[in-house]
């Protein structure tokens, strides 16, 4: 990269005395000037500000730039135009210049962006013409320069890019400000490249025709071969503040670059890129608006910031400078969270509704716009499966919600119970139950589900075993039912079972019986009305135990009968005793 003071130039000196440069700046008129083009505008260094670039490519004519209100300085880009290729050979590179011009509000800066050469001719804006005979391939026009100009005149030019030097055959044209290249057998073939103070010279061959000489603004043409169709010219010289110089003829002369003007403190060196002329001034933000989309809550939006200017079509997204988003009025603080990294802010709003956010910005403290957060609310699903369910078998419902709230449920109809969310069926048939979810902020209610759970058929069975109907007086007796189902496996677990008995049976509550016996029992399962059985049970008397028997002499007479005469003789003596005493009469 090449740095050079631009007041040092010749050029310069001579601007400064025509007035074109007054007060350290460009004042030319503005009057009939065309609209700038669309500004392009990005964040600046300089705290409050953007800096706002309209760029110009090459168009082959005239354009200008009209300073803007408030401007005072503006930063320049330039790229010259590059020379054209030959065949097998490149061209040589446009410089591109850099730097600061002081300028003033409404005044105008008269674009140039020079244009690529080819086999037919210099780049627009002083590139130099191929040798004749043209269009045969083997030769190119240099590329021309871009500049900026203080009027229309080519020596009100404040600051140029140079163009390269067009190629010819083997020889490649020079970059800017380099010579171009030479013929192997002749190493003054090339044009030689402009400088500050002159244009380059032309090539030079052995037995053919020299290019011609650089010029101010323009590069010079290549050497004409002569005899059109059997060899070629030499390349054109680039254009710039002045051309290079064309190389001669024979397909053996590269062109030279053009030299640039740089401005103080600037900086130049060979470019790849097209054509360009870009001008970049700082414009202070005068408002910034923030904003985010309308969403669902608890999904995350992104929030977005864009600062204008006083000038019309100048305004620049500067969400990558927002330091924070927080919420001011009303709500709770957990009610919207807000994350910023790298360059990007999302918030998530817990809930539904309008959230009040105010936005910082690094470096801008002064300026803190405020929005509104729109967070709609969130619709949400129930799932509820049906299913079966046995008799008095207790079944926990598994209804759910999207939204992850408890589901509450009603019992529509059906020989049923519902506590909670377990359900308990009484009887055969089926019931029918309804699921809800009554929302809560951000979710909206659910539609409510109803679905049908089907009672498994069951009923209460009797023992097929006889003995299982005799009981034991004294002693608790098992009941011989169970519910089962209808494919004959016991429910379980089993439910309550109450039993009634008819008149003059003497079972208690604990299940024994007090005397021999037959008792009369009905079953029923406790809360249905269908779930019923009938049974008669055999209560015989508890055996006598070994102690109640001891010291009894076996008679051979039924202990039954042996007990009965023991009983009546007793019954007899006392009776006899009774009736002596009642007639004996009292002592006198």
């Amino acid at each position: 990269m090449r740095t050079r003071q631009f007041f040092a130039s010749a050029g310069a000196v001579a601007l400064v005395a025509t007035g074109l440069i007054a007060g350290g700046g460009v004042t030319a008129a503005a009057a009939d000037a065309p609209a700038n083009p669309a500004a392009t505008c990005v964040v600046s260094d300089t705290p409050g500000h953007l800096d706002c670039t309209v760029s110009y490519a090459s168009t082959g004519a005239e354009q200008a730039f009209t300073v803007p209100a408030g401007v005072t300085s503006v930063a320049v880009e330039l790229v010259g135009g590059r020379g054209g290729s030959a065949i097998g050979v490149s061209g040589g590179r446009g410089d591109r210049v850099t730097g600061a011009l002081p300028v003033s509000a409404g005044a105008t800066l008269y674009v140039h962006v020079g244009g690529n050469g080819s086999f037919a001719a210099g780049g627009y804006n002083g590139g130099g013409a191929p040798g004749a005979p043209a269009t045969t391939f083997w030769q190119a026009g240099g590329g021309g320069a871009t500049d900026l100009r203080a009027s229309t005149d080519l020596g009100s030019r404040l600051v140029v890019a140079g163009g390269g030097g067009g190629a010819s055959g083997g020889a490649a044209g020079g970059d800017a400000e380099q010579a171009g290249g030479n013929d192997m057998d002749d190493p003054s073939s090339g044009g030689g490249a402009g400088t500050q103070s002159a244009g380059g010279a032309g090539g030079t061959a052995w037995a053919l025709n020299p290019g011609n000489v650089g010029a101010l603004g323009f590069g010079g043409a290549g050497g004409d071969y002569g005899t059109v169709g059997i060899r070629a010219g030499g390349a054109g010289g680039g254009g710039g503040y002045y051309g290079g110089g064309g190389g001669a003829s024979g397909a053996t002369g590269g062109g030279g670059g053009g030299s640039s003007l740089v401005p103080a403190g600037g900086s130049s060196g060979p470019s790849d890129e097209a054509p360009v002329a870009r001008i970049t001034y700082e414009v202070p933000v005068t408002a910034i608006v923030a904003s985010a989309p309308a969403s669902p809550a608890l999904q995350s939006t992104p929030v977005t910031a864009s600062a204008s200017t006083a000038l019309a079509g100048h305004s620049a997204t500067v969400t990558s400078k927002i330091s924070s988003v927080m919420q001011f009025a009303g709500g709770r603080p957990n009610d919207v969270s807000c994350i910023t990294a790298s360059g990007t802010t999302s918030c998530v709003s817990a809930k539904a509704g309008t959230h009040d956010m105010r936005v910082s910005f690094v470096g801008w403290s002064n300026i803190q716009p405020e929005f509104a957060l729109e967070s709609s609310s969130l619709a949400q699903a129930i799932n509820f499966s049906d299913g079966t369910i046995n008799v008095q078998q207790p079944m926990q419902l598994g209804a759910t919600a999207t939204s992850g709230l408890p589901v509450s449920y009603a019992l529509v109809s059906g020989p049923c119970t519902l506590s909670g969310g377990t359900l308990t069926a009484t009887d055969n048939g089926s019931c029918r139950v309804t699921a809800s979810q009554a929302g809560q902020n951000p979710y909206l209610a659910a539609v409510s589900v109803t679905r049908d759970f089907t009672i498994a058929p069951v009923e209460l069975v009797k023992s097929s075993d006889s003995a299982a109907y005799v009981a034991t007086a004294g002693v608790p007796f098992t009941f011989p039912v169970v519910l089962q189902t209808a494919g004959g496996a016991p429910v379980s677990p089993q439910p309550m079972i109450d039993y009634t008995f008819a008149p003059g049976c003497s079972f208690g509550s604990d299940r024994i019986a007090t005397r021999a016996g037959t008792c009369e029992v009905t079953a029923t399962v406790r809360g249905s009305t269908t779930l019923t059985t009938t049974f008669t049970v055999t209560v015989v008397a508890a055996p006598r135990s070994a102690a109640d028997t001891a010291g009894l002499v076996n008679t051979g007479v039924a202990e039954g009968a042996d007990t009965m005469a023991a009983t009546a003789a007793l019954a007899l003596v006392v009776l006899g005793a009774g009736l002596i005493l009642a007639r004996r009469k009292p002592v006198r």
